[in-house]
């Protein structure tokens, strides 16, 4: 079972991967909010989640800089804006995908990250 987080301040986003973590019997969907104090705590208190972070929260990139090496964040977008990207890309360690991602390819992906 791969525990898997979702962090973002837009409830359509929320919604639609809430309802794809739920489509795979393999993942369990543990935080679905864009409350920052609370994801804090949940990230604090937790050892290794796939964290599914939309690029558009406020504090992005402390959540970066306090979480890539402790957990496993993979950035959404719902643009295809690259530049700022491709920069988060180079300066941590996290995977990427936005709203034109295939849904195997973002399944692969989280269970990739969590072997």
């Amino acid at each position: 079972m791969v525990d898997v987080a979702i962090i973002s301040k837009n409830p359509h986003i929320q919604r639609s991967l809430s309802l794809f973590i739920h489509a795979h019997s393999t993942f369990n969907l543990i935080y679905n909010n864009d409350d920052q104090h609370e994801a804090f705590k949940m990230l604090d208190r937790l050892k290794k989640v796939v964290v599914l972070l939309d690029i558009d929260v406020d504090n992005l990139k402390q959540i970066l800089d306090l979480y890539s090496t402790k957990h496993h964040i993979i950035l959404y977008s719902h643009s295809k804006d690259f530049l700022e990207i491709s920069q988060l890309l180079q300066r941590y360690n996290v995977k990427y995908f936005n709203v034109y991602t295939k849904p195997d390819c973002i399944f692969h992906t989280i269970k990739e990250l969590s072997e």
